[in-house]
């Protein structure tokens, strides 16, 4: 596997392990929905990368 793939998926886990971890108080997605900053923020980290 070539070193930039590897870094690509490392960076895909990381902002999964995250986007988890900032979703997993919520009860239902309508819950998150509302929750706009933590809505806004999971989105961003998603679209970002980050």
């Amino acid at each position: 596997m070539l070193t930039k793939d590897h870094h690509c998926l490392e960076s895909i886990i990381e902002a999964t392990d995250r986007i988890i971890e900032y979703t997993s108080g919520f009860d239902s997605a309508d819950d998150f929905n509302n929750d706009y900053r933590n809505f806004d923020a999971t989105m961003m980290l998603k679209r970002f990368g980050r």
